[in-house]
């Protein structure tokens, strides 16, 4: 059975929210409430206790056999005298039920229970939500699975880049929708459904809007530096810089002089780990002051389409035409931890939003006044477990427009090279992600922690072995073959180093690679 599912206010919530009314009425449901045990008679006979014990007057305690029920309005009559005594009704029902009990009185109702979703229980005293009533239903191409609400980030596309072993990054002990849907359309013989690329959420419920993917041809003029580097066939490079936390740029502006020349683009990152920062939109702008070329990152957690197309549209006015288009690592893993994730579109879906407006619409179909060309690029997770699901949404990226790929950090090279062999067939460029090791216990950390990421052991042998003090040179020197060997063999288009922090010794890994 359906079910809407509450969780109790905080008793200092309900406190303020009676400050000043002295005399409750309480009243409780006898269907959803109950069976979740926050509004059942117990509940509510507790509730009085604990207001009586504060100095508040409790009126009168009733459960509705269904709070949501308009024929409640009867049983509710009954209860007049002791309610019309009362200066507000507590209502330890969900939403609906608070609305429907205010539609029947004059009293101020005031809510116990915050309503968290409308679910099925799954085992005692667990529920699972089962849908969020968006009227734009999928189920049909994702064999009964709703990724809406089954994916902690609510993608549509395919799974995030930390799905690990088949579970998801949030909870290790729940299953990943993506790869719950994989194994069942593969099942089913039915992979062909889980390639559609889903067009951006209709809040309107409307039909969808459709797909894009034919880029606008733009006039060369406009092409940025870093998309005739891909273009060219040299082996390209590029790094990243994290923005500073605060709005002292001094590092940062040392990092980027010192990278601009020896680089093809630098990537700034957006709130990387979901760690709030200066905007990777200023930090590309400085790039860009300084004679750079920058990738600027755009992730899909913070801003909705409107807030996402608003920074396109700025961005490229000031000569920022490259940009990485990123899902966005969940909030619960960052430093505001009570924000809410947006995920209003997908990195799949933001592509689709770039070649939509390079054709001179937004995606609510209005004309856009004012040309604009991107090389619009995206992430894949070659190590990933599975990597079936991942690959299908790496189709998809580039069913949607993305010109180059920049991989998860990468240590297994023959295993890169299997992967290279598959994404070899599609018309898009890949750059090789390299994190340089600082030290064995950073690399087992990376084992346990990062999904997407594996060391092999014997580098992590190889880190421990370096003599104490010499970790990091140790680390440049790995990072350094491992450059030199997938330029040498040809294995994909470039590199893409990430120093984390330590931006000052991408140079010595160029050195080490045999790139200056």
């Amino acid at each position: 059975m359906i079910r809407s599912i509450t969780q109790k206010k905080s008793d200092e919530e309900i406190d303020h929210l009676l400050e000043g009314l002295d005399r409750i009425f309480i009243i409780g449901c006898g269907t959803c409430a109950t069976l979740t045990h926050t509004g059942g008679l117990a509940e509510v006979e507790a509730m009085g206790e604990n207001l009586s014990g504060k100095g508040k007057l409790v009126t009168g305690e009733m459960v509705l056999p269904v709070a949501c029920d308009n024929m409640a309005a009867d049983i509710l009559r009954e209860w007049s005298e002791k309610m019309n005594q009362a200066d507000a009704l507590l209502i330890m029902s969900c939403a609906f039920g608070v609305q429907s009990i205010a539609q029947q009185t004059s009293k101020m109702v005031v809510p116990a229970l915050d309503t968290l979703f409308i679910g099925k229980q799954t085992g005692a005293g667990q529920f699972d939500e089962i849908c969020t009533q968006c009227g734009t239903c999928i189920l049909g191409e994702t064999g009964g699975i709703c990724p809406v609400t089954s994916c902690h980030k609510g993608l549509v596309n395919g799974p995030c880049g930390g799905t690990n072993n088949g579970k998801c990054e949030i909870d290790n002990n729940k299953d990943c929708a993506w790869t719950l849907i994989y194994n069942r359309l593969k099942d089913l013989g039915r992979l062909d459904s889980m390639r559609k690329l889903q067009a951006p959420r209709n809040h309107q419920r409307e039909p969808s809007p459709g797909k894009y993917i034919l880029p606008y041809p733009g006039d060369e003029s406009m092409v940025s530096n870093f998309k005739k580097a891909l273009e060219s066939g040299k082996f390209v490079v590029t790094c990243e810089i994290a923005p500073p936390k605060g709005t002292n740029l001094e590092k940062m502006r040392h990092h980027i002089e010192l990278l601009k020349d020896k680089v093809d683009a630098t990537n700034i990152t957006d709130h990387q780990s979901s760690v709030m920062r200066f905007p990777s939109l200023g930090g590309a702008l400085l790039v860009k002051e300084c004679g750079g070329e920058p990738i600027l990152q755009m992730t899909c957690r913070d801003r909705n389409r409107l807030a996402l197309q608003a920074d396109l549209l700025f961005a490229y006015s000031r000569g920022i035409n490259n940009v990485l288009c990123l899902t966005g690592d969940s909030v619960i893993f960052g430093d505001h931890k009570e924000a809410k994730g947006v995920f209003d579109l997908d990195s799949s879906q933001l592509i689709m939003a770039i070649r939509k407006m390079e054709k001179g619409k937004d995606l609510g179909g209005n004309d856009l006044d004012g040309e604009l060309e991107f090389c619009a690029g995206a992430i894949v997770t070659p190590e990933a477990n599975p990597l079936e699901p991942q690959l299908i949404k790496f189709e998809k990226k580039i069913d949607a427009g993305a010109e180059f790929i920049q991989t998860q950090a990468v240590y297994d090279l023959d295993n890169f090279k299997k992967f290279m062999d598959y994404a070899r067939e599609f018309p898009v460029k890949i750059l090789a992600g390299i994190i340089l090791l600082t030290s064995a216990p950073m690399a087992r950390f990376m084992n346990k922690n990062v999904a997407g990421v594996n060391v092999p052991q014997n580098l992590i042998d190889e880190m421990a072995s370096a003599p104490k003090g010499k970790a990091i040179e140790k680390g440049i020197e790995i990072a350094g073959r491992m450059i030199r060997r997938i330029r040498q063999e040809r294995m994909c288009d470039g590199v893409h180093i990430m120093a984390i922090g330590r931006e000052e010794l991408v140079p010595d890994i160029m050195s080490a690679a045999g790139l200056l």
